[in-house]
């Protein structure tokens, strides 16, 4: 198929898929169906997350060095291919991946969208005309052993579980650490309790933090093993889980090959079928409770005070308004807000 049937022409070039002609902006290198969600299905201004596009970026890439590998690549082809998807990794080609999130449920358009960009690229990189679709064809080569509907869930597998794992644990893991070294610093300090909101009979405030310590240690350890469905990966099934066409045992090596500095620890499901459907829901609810968690914390400076034991226990930074009673703002600058019992001594929270 011609993808170039015409001269540019107005800052356009003329590209074709099965559909017919499209005019694309020539300095672009997305193609024509990119270019036919940009016109009928940008809604909103979300666009696709930029995390989706080193995921998809890492597939390809491990894609590649796998049908090289299983000798379905020539090497020139693979050089290309490998070149352009470091190039993406290293944050190059960014505003190439203009689509919206709001698009056909398959997520075809986006997984066409990084295939004609690193199809264009490698032409670049070969000297041949951008749209020319030689020497490296979207379809034929970058998504070789591919479809969108084992290559767009994997792809999500992938940016979900390199965010979990490089980001959201060490987060939550350096928050429970930092409240669990608060927790015994604050192992004598006394105030009231709550409960309901009422007050109840006292406790230290390292006790009552070290709650939130084991709130979040426990979080930690439903993330790690909500992780283990999204390892699953529905590579290889392919169009509708049959596998034709496919290759996935070296694709999945390469995945965890690519990624052995967060352990991607990618497996194959074993139902291919099922495997194309949503993998995300008890990771998710997971992530709601973590942060129900930091919401429960945050609940903490709501009970710093009581109309009968008259206490302030804690003392936040100059940040934001505590509170606004009779139209005077109460701010956390080290001031007491209301006056302290004799058994309740105050604590800092500035670091």
């Amino acid at each position: 198929m011609s993808a170039i049937t015409g001269a540019q022409q107005g800052g356009f070039r003329t590209e074709s898929d099965s559909l017919g002609e499209v005019k694309v902006p020539s300095a672009m290198l997305w193609g024509a169906q990119t270019q036919r969600s940009l016109e009928h299905f940008s809604i909103g201004h979300d666009l696709m997350p930029r995390e989706m596009i080193t995921a998809y970026a890492t597939l390809k890439k491990a894609a590649a060095n796998a049908n090289h590998a299983g000798n379905r690549l020539d090497d020139n082809r693979h050089r290309l291919i490998i070149e352009t998807c470091d190039e993406i990794l290293a944050g190059q080609h960014a505003d190439m991946f203009p689509l919206h999130v709001w698009m056909t449920g398959s997520g075809t358009q986006f997984n066409m969208n990084v295939n004609e960009v690193i199809s264009n690229r490698c032409c670049q990189l070969a000297g041949t005309p951008i749209g020319g679709k030689t020497p490296v064809h979207p379809n034929d080569h970058v998504n070789m052993s591919q479809s969108s509907n084992d290559s767009f869930p994997t792809a999500m597998n992938i940016a979900a579980a390199v965010n979990v794992k490089g980001r959201l644990i060490p987060a939550v893991k350096a928050l429970c650490d930092a409240i669990t070294a608060r927790a015994t610093e604050w192992q004598n300090i006394v105030k009231i309790g709550r409960t309901h909101m009422q007050d109840a009979t006292p406790l230290t405030l390292g006790q009552e933090w070290s709650g939130y310590a084991d709130m979040l240690g426990d979080d930690v350890e439903r993330i790690e093993d909500a992780l283990k469905g999204v390892y699953r990966l529905a590579l290889g099934g392919t169009a509708v889980g049959t596998g034709i066409n496919a290759a996935p045992p070296r694709v999945l090596d390469q995945l965890r090959e690519l990624h052995v500095d967060v352990r991607l620890a990618a497996t194959r499901k074993n139902d291919a079928f099922r495997a194309q459907r949503d993998q995300f829901v008890e990771q998710s609810l997971v992530e709601v409770e973590t942060h129900h968690a930091g919401v429960r914390i945050k609940l903490q400076f709501l009970l710093v005070s009581s109309m009968l034991s008259e206490i302030c226990t804690v003392h936040t930074p100059r940040t934001e308004v505590i509170a606004d009673r009779g139209g005077t703002d109460f701010h956390g600058d080290g001031v007491d807000l209301l006056a302290l019992p004799p058994i309740v001594h105050s604590v800092h929270m500035d670091k």
